[in-house]
């Protein structure tokens, strides 16, 4: 930064009461002489492009930020999955073990020109043994990420989770599972709760929970849809700081951890995870991009109505771990209280 004036632009979205009773309460101060004993004054912000705006055209230009998927009949569980798929692939350099880079390379190929899954032949390998290859119905997003990444054997998805208990000093396994299907995440009923407290939840079970093998991509699943006499219904609570890194437990003593942030986001509107909508978040430099059926992204950003459709959070490690020295520390005699 140079010189003695820093400039700030805030932009207003317009979307509602607030936001025009906002717009007006500032535009009252443009040129007000009170301000200027603190050596501040307000103004509305010319037609020049800021430097954000040329970052988010670049992004929406590239070959998966402009990828449109079209979607004739009632698969948009499967374009939201595969635009995140899409994304995050590209991000970390990850190919399709049994069709190295072809479905990506066809994404890209298609562009804003629009491709249908159910009609492209690279995709064919990966529909196949789909309980709908036709694409035909609306499924769960959930069980379709699974069952796309067990078919794409992403490197990315390698991990485990366990739960242990402690006995004679020693820390032993009571369940695990790994990460070729979701981490499915208990939600409570509440009107907002944050991302790590949900997962802190699953953390502080009865047994204690840790990720003793952090994956590079972490798929994890909020519990929105329970049962209760015999009714399901859906939990409607917005989930807040997904900006924020998270923090998970790589040992069930807690000494050791690792961080994550959430990539993407697959959001969900609807009363069951069989019907309603699906579409997408990815996050770009520039930020927040939405991604729906028969369009390209468009920049957004985590409102309260998106925080409480999120169902699918797709989450990059930021933290080195090693992998081999977490599992010694798990096997060790835990430090005895005197």
């Amino acid at each position: 930064l140079q010189g003695q004036t820093l400039t700030l632009i805030m932009d207003i979205g317009m979307h509602g009461a607030e936001g025009d009773k906002c717009h007006g309460m500032l535009s009252r101060l443009v040129g007000c002489c009170c301000l200027q004993p603190a050596g501040t004054q307000i103004k509305h912000s010319t037609l020049q492009r800021a430097p954000l705006f040329d970052q988010i055209r670049a992004q929406l230009g590239s070959a998966v930020g402009g990828l449109v998927l079209l979607n004739p009949s009632n698969a948009c569980y499967a374009t939201a999955v595969t635009r995140v798929l899409a994304w995050l692939g590209t991000c970390l350099g990850e190919v399709a073990v049994n069709a190295p880079s072809e479905p990506w390379a066809t994404l890209r190929r298609a562009g804003a020109s629009g491709l249908t899954l159910a009609r492209c032949p690279a995709f064919a390998p990966f529909l196949a043994h789909w309980v709908e290859p036709t694409l035909q119905t609306q499924q769960d997003a959930a069980e379709f990420l699974g069952h796309l990444a067990q078919r794409l054997q992403w490197g990315s998805f390698e991990g485990s989770w366990g739960a242990f208990y402690s006995t004679e000093g020693v820390w032993r396994a009571q369940d695990a599972g790994c990460f070729s299907t979701p981490l499915l995440l208990p939600m409570q009923d509440l009107p907002v709760c944050s991302m790590q407290e949900v997962l802190d939840q699953w953390i502080r079970h009865a047994y204690p929970r840790c990720i003793d093998a952090p994956p590079a991509l972490l798929p994890l699943l909020l519990g929105r849809f329970v049962h209760e006499a015999g009714v399901a219904r859906k939990l409607h609570t917005a989930i807040r700081d997904l900006d924020r890194p998270l923090r998970l437990h790589c040992t069930p003593d807690s000494v050791e951890s690792c961080t994550y942030q959430a990539h993407a986001i697959v959001l969900h509107a609807g009363r069951t995870p069989h019907s309603g909508h699906y579409r997408a978040l990815v996050r770009s430099p520039a930020g927040w991009l939405l991604c729906d059926d028969g369009q390209p992204a468009t920049p957004s950003y985590l409102s309260h109505a998106l925080q409480c459709e999120a169902y699918l959070i797709l989450c990059t490690r930021l933290s080195q771990v090693d992998r081999a020295e977490l599992r010694l520390k798990r096997g060790r005699p835990q430090p005895r209280q005197e």
